[in-house]
């Protein structure tokens, strides 16, 4: 039992939307449970799992006071999902986690101790990459020896290497950070649809960076690991309903409200071509999905994106520098920009 946890205001409340989690769940749920912060409240929301994984998480809730349990109607996927773990929490800061991960633990005391210190409205930090059945060992690593980046100019390559798709930092995902809840709710903050829009976790991640950028809030960075991200077939990120066509052209629509507003931080033509780049990436990742499916059809699908016209915009625009500021496309990516404008834009 956790019995020193504070349910008014606990430090760290951890957001997991459970579906068909399977054996992972269980893993995922002890170092939770067993985590060195003790005053943590972890909000499980079932969303009409049909594989049992409601009873596993009953169980833990009968087991631990600080799980608090959620009940989906319908099934809404995880982005909707979180936004309502996000409605019922109560901690200082928030963290969201996938139901077949896990994590180091102490994770949420080391990170809630340098966001606390620091007043940071955001921290991340890196991750594992783990196949299914493989396991880790902890990064021994001092974090009061690692070096913390942070400041305006961190925050604005943050934002520009999210845009454009060529993260080198762990940031185009949630489950590496910690948020300040306050800063979520005053900037109203949510995660979009996971049904109709890919790149859910971006498009999360692009509004936190953005505020920050604005309000000059406070980001940091701690270059440890600490979670550890399984990989597995059913992962929702190998999914074709994650990866098909609409969902990747939704997405790119809706991230092409941050380049089309004016802001004092870019010159516009950087952020627009950090957004070509987006572009061309995740249709090209996405198109690559569906050539397995079929030739023919990878082909004809492409046809609509005339029905997104700011992904039309950007994409008939030439980049003078070739985006070179940003990164370079392959050679495979600049022969597909180049298909997309003469036959398809």
């Amino acid at each position: 039992m956790n019995d020193n946890i504070d349910k008014k205001n606990p430090k760290v409340s951890v957001i997991v939307p459970v579906y068909n989690a399977g054996k992972h769940l269980y893993k995922c749920l002890d170092t939770l449970v067993n985590q060195s912060l003790s005053d943590i409240e972890i909000i499980l929301v079932l969303d009409c799992p049909t594989d049992r994984s409601d009873d596993v998480a009953k169980s833990y809730e009968k087991q631990y006071n600080n799980i608090k349990i959620l009940s989906n109607q319908e099934n809404l996927n995880v982005g909707l999902s979180r936004n309502n773990g996000l409605f019922h929490s109560t901690g200082e800061y928030v963290s969201f986690a996938d139901h077949d991960d896990y994590r180091q633990l102490d994770m949420y005391e080391e990170m809630y101790t340098i966001a606390k210190r620091e007043n940071a409205d955001v921290l991340f930090t890196k991750e594992f990459n783990v196949r299914d059945s493989e396991t880790v060992s902890p990064d021994l690593t001092n974090s009061a020896d690692v070096k913390i980046e942070t400041g305006e100019e961190f925050a604005k390559k943050c934002f520009i290497s999210l845009l454009s798709n060529s993260q080198t930092l762990p940031i185009g995902v949630v489950h590496t950070h910690i948020y300040k809840r306050e800063f979520l709710m005053q900037n109203n903050i949510q995660f979009v649809d996971a049904k109709r829009f890919a790149f859910d976790d971006n498009i999360f991640n692009l509004q936190v960076y953005d505020c920050i950028l604005k309000n000059k809030g406070s980001i940091y960075y701690l270059p440890k690991k600490y979670y550890c991200y399984v990989s597995h077939n059913n992962n929702t990120g190998n999914t074709f309903a994650y990866r098909k066509l609409n969902n990747c052209l939704n997405a790119l629509e809706e991230i092409a409200k941050f380049p089309e507003r004016k802001n004092d931080y870019f010159p516009a033509n950087v952020l627009h071509s950090a957004y070509r780049q987006r572009c061309v990436r995740n249709l090209y990742s996405s198109w690559r999905y569906e050539l397995k499916k079929s030739k023919i059809m990878a082909f004809k699908n492409l046809s609509i994106i005339k029905n997104y016209p700011a992904v039309c915009h950007f994409l008939k625009i030439r980049d003078k520098n070739n985006g070179s500021s940003i990164g370079q496309l392959s050679f495979s990516k600049k022969c597909f920009q180049r298909l997309l404008r003469y036959f398809y834009i």
